[in-house]
């Protein structure tokens, strides 16, 4: 005799084996990017990073605020957008 707790969790297992079976498996895909572009990426990530280190509250220094900081830093962040989906889009 089965109990519902049983029936229950064969049917969940039923239904979840059916799932796995019938959904096609993700094959990975991946982007080449030359050395180059993959050392100017980390080289705008770590100035990136430099900027946002150096913030000095007491300066009057542009360079040197939180303002600048958050601008460069937003700005290295599209920039390194830009360059992956290029080649992303290159690669499709």
């Amino acid at each position: 005799m089965i109990n519902l707790h049983q029936a229950h969790l064969e049917a969940s297992l039923s239904v979840l084996f059916l799932f796995l079976h019938i959904k096609p498996l993700r094959t990975m895909n991946y982007i080449q990017i030359p050395d180059y572009a993959f050392d100017r990426i980390l080289k705008v990530l770590q100035q990136g990073v430099d900027v946002c280190y150096n913030v000095d509250y007491s300066s009057d220094s542009t360079e040197q605020s939180p303002s600048y900081a958050n601008g460069y830093s937003r700005a290295t962040m599209q920039s390194v957008i830009e360059d992956l989906n290029r080649y992303k889009e290159a690669a499709n």
